[in-house]
């Protein structure tokens, strides 16, 4: 692993759809039988990980999924309909609203319609007024929601972290996660468990 580190006050940690319907054993995920014993781990990780770093002058940003039928594009709702998928996270539905995170008072957040949250949001306007060079990233799930932040993010000139104890999926998903990870890795950049990612805030 190389060493470098990051001014924190370049850095901003992005908290990716922890949301009920991910997240919580009440879920959409879960009530539809789905296995996510690891992804449900995940808010109280990400609240010590959080509490670790509070102070340090790293910007927070939220970030949630939130679906509304009416609001999607077109070939978006031929999609849905063609491969019978109902989406999670629907608004108005409690499963699109946070799943256990203690979110500081100074945090930004940001409401996402795609994959990523760069795309019709105001999140690069808010890194870049902000001075931000340098994203970790964290959150669910690995090989979606994650793998398009950390590629979008390269391609708008940030510097990625993914730290890869603060990142999850369906338990039946371990392979497709371990392949975005290793993809990340390879060519947008780096993956990092919290305490690297820490030695690199020092």
């Amino acid at each position: 692993m190389p060493q470098f580190h990051f001014a924190p006050e370049a850095c901003a940690l992005i908290v990716v759809d922890v949301q009920v319907d991910f997240c919580s054993p009440t879920g959409s995920t879960a009530r539809r039988g789905k296995p996510n014993t690891r992804m449900q781990t995940l808010p109280d990780k990400i609240n010590a990980f959080v509490r670790e770093i509070y102070g340090l002058g790293v910007l927070l940003v939220y970030v949630k999924s939130v679906f509304n039928e009416a609001r999607l594009a077109p070939n978006v709702r031929f999609f849905n309909a063609m491969k019978g998928i109902k989406r999670p996270t629907q608004e108005g539905s409690g499963g699109e609203e946070f799943d256990r995170l203690d979110i500081p008072a100074d945090a930004m957040i940001i409401q996402k319609e795609a994959a990523d949250p760069f795309t019709a949001t105001n999140l690069k306007h808010i890194l870049d007024e902000r001075h931000i060079h340098t994203v970790l990233i964290c959150g669910v799930r690995t090989e979606i929601c994650i793998d398009a932040t950390a590629r979008k993010a390269f391609v708008e000139g940030y510097n990625v972290i993914v730290i890869s104890d603060l990142v999850a999926t369906r338990d039946d998903n371990a392979n497709d996660e371990q392949y975005a990870l290793r993809y990340i890795d390879a060519y947008v950049g780096f993956v990092m468990n919290t305490a690297q990612v820490k030695q690199v805030l020092s």
